[in-house]
């Protein structure tokens, strides 16, 4: 299941919630953060020492775009930095 969450500063942070298979724990990992930039947002990924990164496209270009933009690139995902 995916969630957003957006705070005071319109920053978005999108949420992969699981539920563990052995334990039924829920899990939540944080995989997408979109950060408003005139007009539009800037994506950003997790990198694995905690810290949110600007998401560059393939040609090398910081994602800035619209949300429904944002949210396809998500699910793309052409360089594995959201999904495992």
């Amino acid at each position: 299941m995916l969630l957003a969450h957006r705070n005071n500063s319109g920053v978005i942070t999108v949420i992969h919630r699981v539920r563990d298979g052995c334990s039924s724990d829920v899990i939540e990992h944080r995989i997408a953060q979109l950060r408003p930039s005139t007009g539009a947002y800037q994506l950003y990924w997790k990198k694995g020492n905690g810290r949110w990164t600007a998401y560059y496209d393939q040609r090398g270009d910081r994602f800035i775009g619209a949300l429904a933009d944002s949210l396809s690139e998500i699910s793309r995902d052409p360089f594995g930095c959201y999904w495992p």
